[in-house]
């Protein structure tokens, strides 16, 4: 398995290149990912994976399981747009308009 040893992020509005260096080679830029797997989640957004995990469960954020019949384990992915409006949600313009509707 490959560690994420250093990431860094480059945004333009919405997530549009996740440039990786893994075991110290370069991973070429993924441009406009709309899904991750949940080490990239983690790299990208720096939440804990025990974090993300429960977001999804909880259904704050989106997430897709690609299964087939006959495979032994599935492939999670999750939303990136998902878990960038998660997060927005803690900003103080949006939790002033929160507190403003109770």
């Amino acid at each position: 398995m490959r560690a994420i040893s250093q990431s860094r992020v480059i945004e333009s509005g919405y997530l549009c290149m996740f440039l990786a260096v893994v075991n110290d080679q370069h991973i070429p830029p993924q441009t406009c990912a709309k899904w991750l797997r949940d080490k990239q989640a983690v790299a990208i957004y720096s939440i804990s994976r025990t974090k993300l995990w429960q977001l999804q469960k909880a259904g704050k954020i989106r997430s897709v399981s690609l299964t087939e019949p006959g495979m032994a384990r599935a492939t999670r992915l999750f939303d990136a747009k998902s878990i960038e409006a998660y997060i927005e949600s803690f900003l103080p313009e949006n939790q002033q308009t929160k507190e403003e509707t109770k």
